[in-house]
């Protein structure tokens, strides 16, 4: 890096003699000490020690720089080996990984979830025969599909995953937990310590001397912000001192102890006034809730009772227009859904539901749409996607 900042000032000599005779034009060349430390920084200052930073030109001190984190960051990941906790850690994540290994993948996902599924497609396919649903005869063998299908998933992904992370528990997973500082350290010391400062040097040798020499004086009028960016300005300091001074004597000539006890005093009003207004609306609103829910209890309760009373007339009713209570099970979301709303709950409907069917009726049965339609492939993709 110092053989090209060379090359750079060799350059600079040799181009600042063709700019020679442009030096009489007073105000547009670059002086040396701007010259100077816009090739070194990629900074300058003008006249008044205003300083400027140049976007394109990142100068060698910013790369140098950056070698130096590099370089710090790989030594500080290599020192990663003597901290207390490195081995023990080790050892956790090794034991982690031959449980998840052992336990996760192979007992419960490969062999336990594959007796699950055969116990829930057999239960299903039995109450499908016991009730003789249409195609009846076919709930076994789709049973059978439906199994076998999440078995040959689970079998065929658990077993190989599980047994590959309980063999790398103590094998791979130390040798990589082992190896990460080490490529880290590389990688800090190859990229931001080698790299990135040698393509950066090259590109400043190429980009700061002409810049240099044939560039215009900087001025506030032609820093844009981002090409060019001020940096800071020295009379900056002093003008917030000279507000800050004149601030200060507003505050002395105006007593301020009234002003702060005044506001204090209103603040802890404020606050002691909502918190009072925030805790009588939630008792409000829970006292309103609870004599809410109560009032729909009660009535709720007079329905249920009047319904119960009224049930073998209204499934005698259903029965004469040939809608018996099969119908209701079978159809029960829809009634429930057409009997929801005028005063009702889904909730309150449900419990109606309950008092004609005789007994609640289980609501994780399977069910679906009626243009939901599958074909064995198609349910086999389902199962793979989103074993139970």
């Amino acid at each position: 890096m110092a053989s090209k900042s060379a090359v750079a000032a060799a350059v600079l000599l040799g181009l600042g003699g063709m700019s020679s005779a442009l030096a009489d034009e007073a105000g547009y060349f670059l002086s040396g000490p701007q010259k100077q430390e816009l090739i070194l920084r990629g900074q300058m200052h003008d006249e008044e020690q205003r300083l400027y930073d140049v976007w394109i030109v990142p100068g060698y001190v910013v790369p140098k720089e950056s070698a130096k984190k590099g370089w710090r960051k790989a030594r500080d990941s290599l020192r990663t080996y003597s901290k207390p906790d490195f081995f023990p850690d080790l050892h956790k994540y090794a034991d982690q990984t031959w449980r998840f290994g052992t336990k996760e993948a192979l007992r419960e996902f490969a062999f336990k979830g594959t007796r699950n599924a055969w116990q829930k497609d057999m239960k299903v396919a039995g109450e499908r025969t016991r009730k003789r649903v249409f195609g009846w005869w076919l709930a076994y063998p789709w049973g059978v599909l439906e199994a076998t299908t999440e078995s040959v998933f689970r079998l065929g992904t658990g077993i190989p995953t599980g047994l590959a992370l309980a063999s790398a528990a103590y094998t791979a997973v130390p040798a990589v937990y082992v190896a990460i500082p080490t490529v880290m350290s590389v990688a800090h010391a190859s990229g931001e310590g080698t790299g990135y400062p040698l393509i950066a040097a090259g590109w400043n040798t190429v980009i700061a001397p002409p810049l240099a020499v044939f560039g215009q004086r900087p001025a506030p009028q032609r820093a844009d912000g981002f090409w060019m960016k001020q940096v800071d300005d020295p009379r900056l300091k002093d003008m917030i001192g000279e507000l800050s001074s004149w601030r200060d004597a507003l505050t002395k000539a105006q007593p301020t102890a009234e002003r702060d006890a005044a506001v204090k005093r209103l603040e802890d009003e404020r606050t002691a006034q909502t918190q009072d207004l925030y805790a009588r609306i939630k008792v409000i609103e829970q006292a309103s809730g609870e004599k809410v829910a109560q009032v729909r209890s009660d009535w709720m309760g007079g329905v249920m009772q009047r319904a119960t009373e009224q049930r073998s007339g209204v499934l005698a009713r259903l029965k004469q227009g040939d809608m018996p209570p099969e119908l209701l099970a079978a159809q029960r979301d829809a009634v429930v859904a057409g009997l929801t709303g005028n005063g009702w709950t889904r909730d309150e409907a449900n419990k109606l539901v309950d008092v004609l069917l005789g007994k609640p009726v289980d609501l994780s049965a399977p069910q679906r749409k009626a243009d939901d339609k599958t074909d064995p492939v198609k349910r086999a993709v389902e199962i793979l996607g989103s074993p139970k």
